[in-house]
């Protein structure tokens, strides 16, 4: 999903659980705030309307975290090391 000024992605893993990620925005754009909440408001609605129970998102970015809490977001964990396989 994409406005003017940010973008981010769901992606679905068919089951009720989907990840909300890479929320990006242009730190120049005067409409920078309202268009992440915007984005971040469609997401939601997106997972929703695929069947989506839970969301889940992983940031260190204490400004997104902040702004997913308004959004009715949880903190889950802290200090977690992720990791992936390139196969």
């Amino acid at each position: 999903m994409a406005n003017e000024a940010a973008a981010g992605f769901l992606y679905l893993s068919g089951t009720a659980i989907v990840w909300l990620e890479f929320i990006v925005s242009d730190k120049a754009s005067d409409k920078r705030s309202e268009s992440v909440d915007e984005v971040i408001s469609a997401l939601i609605g997106m997972a929703k309307a695929v069947g989506g129970k839970t969301i889940f998102s992983s940031t260190v970015n204490e400004s997104l975290r902040s702004r997913l809490e308004k959004h009715g977001f949880q903190v889950a964990d802290r200090g977690v090391i992720h990791l992936a396989k390139i196969i």
